[in-house]
């Protein structure tokens, strides 16, 4: 080989050399790079906040206990959280002797502070309120919770059940943490804010699908063109009559929505009561089926009204609207989320922000049918409901308490 042939490749072997130590500097760098992260991500893992028992410096935590009204979801739920923190060692395993099936949550309540045993919490006779879904009873609640939580400073954490429960602790007229627990979507109540106008110390679970999968499940079982709804002008967001959805929905599906307006949250109940008859009476007329928000005393007769017209109706919101003559509506598995209820107030009593705690929720539903409400309105139960209903529900047969033969 001559002399510049050699010369040649030793400077390509120099060039070749000088960028194989390059590339395996960038390599080593990269490896290191990603074995930090894998470290730190790791560290993350282990100092993740502990659901771990202790003691609010020195004494116990003190919850307290707020509805927005009765709900037959409102005692399993508390029970499950309850059942939750026991499991991770709160308190000793309560065995629920002496309730009765129509117990309510002040019943519930009780219970829990005369029964509970526990080295960590407490839950105080005096730290419970119901506003009895009544304007007038929840604004004093409201004042009297806030001036408990500024001056006595005895209450370590609320278990809010309901929007107007949520959206009376979703302020910062207190720093006391509060879980809240409703079916509505806490972000369109304005409940869960994003950024600087965000609450640090409320925490909401929810599933931001809950309306939207029932309205689609509705449709699909009865195939309706003109869904009729009341809606109540004193609920100012539209959120518990499902406004927001049911346009959506509407425009998704191509079926024409029929509002009938009635302020029934704040008549006086007989008022309310023929208001409300009134407007599904007119609205079983003009739709093909009904969407049942307003809760009132006498729903079980206004849904008799509703049948003679061979109506379908759903409502949202669980089981005693089912009882009392609505064709279909859904139950949560609290027991099946009490590990997350329980979690997420160890967490808080273990340092975490209640804000930092992911909302989000997946549930399973069980949809519940009244089959003497099916019978009267001569309405068919598909055979291929369950294969329908997806893997976010199961059936049931619900208790029937209406009595439509008479």
């Amino acid at each position: 080989m001559k002399t510049w042939q050699i010369s040649y490749w030793r400077k390509k072997g120099a060039v070749l050399k000088k960028r194989l130590t390059v590339f395996s500097i960038l390599l080593i760098l990269i490896l290191a790079s990603v074995a930090v992260l894998i470290i730190f991500s790791e560290i993350g893992g282990e100092e993740k906040i502990s659901n771990t028992p202790r003691l609010n410096n020195g004494r116990k935590w003190n919850i307290a206990y707020l509805q927005s009204g009765e709900n037959s979801n409102n005692t399993q739920t508390l029970k499950a959280l309850v059942d939750g923190l026991a499991k991770l060692g709160w308190l000793k395993p309560v065995k629920w002797e002496g309730l009765g099936k129509d117990a309510g949550s002040r019943q519930y309540w009780d219970y829990i502070c005369d029964n509970i045993s526990s080295d960590y919490l407490t839950f105080a006779k005096s730290a419970y309120w119901s506003s009895d879904w009544q304007t007038p009873k929840r604004n004093s609640n409201r004042r009297e919770i806030l001036s408990r939580l500024n001056n006595a400073k005895d209450i370590d954490i609320f278990i809010a059940l309901g929007i107007w429960s949520g959206q009376d602790l979703a302020t910062n007229l207190h720093k006391v943490p509060v879980l809240v627990i409703s079916p509505v979507n806490p972000k369109t109540a304005g409940i869960i804010r994003d950024g600087a106008q965000g609450f640090p110390h409320i925490f909401a679970k929810y599933d931001p699908e809950i309306i939207n999968r029932q309205i689609r499940m509705f449709h699909l079982l009865t195939g309706f063109k003109k869904l009729g709804v009341v809606y109540d002008p004193s609920d100012s967001n539209q959120l518990l009559s499902n406004l927001e959805e049911l346009k959506s929905a509407s425009h998704e599906k191509k079926f024409e929505l029929i509002i009938k307006t009635v302020p029934y949250g704040i008549l006086p109940p007989v008022e309310s009561a023929k208001a409300l008859f009134k407007a599904y009476g007119e609205l079983s007329k003009e739709a093909d089926a009904i969407w049942i928000t307003a809760d009132n005393p006498s729903l079980p007769e206004i849904m008799r009204a509703v049948h003679k017209n061979k109506v379908p109706t759903w409502s949202p919101y669980g089981e005693r609207f089912v009882e009392s003559g609505v064709l279909f509506s859904i139950r949560t598995f609290p027991a099946e989320n009490a590990a997350d209820y329980a979690e997420a107030v160890a967490m808080i009593f273990n340092g975490m922000l209640p804000r930092d705690i992911n909302p989000v929720i997946s549930n399973r539903y069980e949809l519940m049918i009244n089959h003497v409400t099916a019978k009267i309105i001569d309405y068919k139960i598909p055979r291929g409901l369950l294969l329908a209903a997806d893997n976010n529900f199961l059936i049931t047969k619900a208790k029937e308490k209406n009595d439509q033969s008479k």
